[in-house]
């Protein structure tokens, strides 16, 4: 879905609005946008990240990540398997 979503999102206003949202979920779009090779929307919030503390987070909350790699630019460990539909 986020596939289909990112040419909508309005960079001016995407580091703007992460302000607003838990870092962890900044952490897992950052991610998840890199995926989807939209590095300008995913270096942005790689900026801004680097203004507050990262602490490691699953990809997908409430699931163990026993086993999990972990991406340390986003400190995000990645306990899900993601298909990106492009």
């Amino acid at each position: 879905m986020l596939a289909e979503l990112v040419e909508k999102i309005d960079i001016k206003r995407l580091v703007e609005v992460a302000g607003y949202s838990p870092i962890a979920w900044v952490q897992r779009l950052g991610y998840l946008l890199e995926l989807l090779e939209e590095h300008e929307k995913a270096d942005l919030l790689a900026e801004y990240l680097r203004t507050t503390h990262l602490m490691p987070t699953p990809l997908m909350p409430g699931t163990s990540i026993k086993g999990a790699k972990k991406d340390n630019r986003w400190q995000v460990f990645v306990n899900t398997d993601v298909e990106a539909e492009i």
